[in-house]
């Protein structure tokens, strides 16, 4: 459980997230909020990364490329020394 916060939301804002959280069944205001909070400041953290929908569920990937996970799979196995 998080810690409660009094946040005040423009009208306009109170709309989207109330469409959003419409769109996303299952998905209650607080999460939806909590999450792209969450989102923003790792996109702010890390320039070039943004959040989607698939099939497992939300995932970092690569402006107009690959997952994240990917990226750093094959990052890992370019450091691994191979044995042959």
């Amino acid at each position: 459980m998080g810690t409660p916060r009094s946040v005040r939301f423009d009208d306009r804002v109170t709309g989207r997230l109330a469409s959003y959280v419409a769109r996303h069944p299952g998905l209650t205001a607080s999460a939806a909020t909590a999450r792209l909070v969450d989102e923003g400041l790792r996109m702010e953290e890390h320039p070039g990364v943004v959040f989607r929908d698939g099939p497992m569920g939300r995932r970092a990937t690569l402006v107009g490329g690959p997952d994240v996970w990917e990226v750093i799979r094959t990052a890992r196995s370019c450091a691994t020394p191979r044995r042959d």
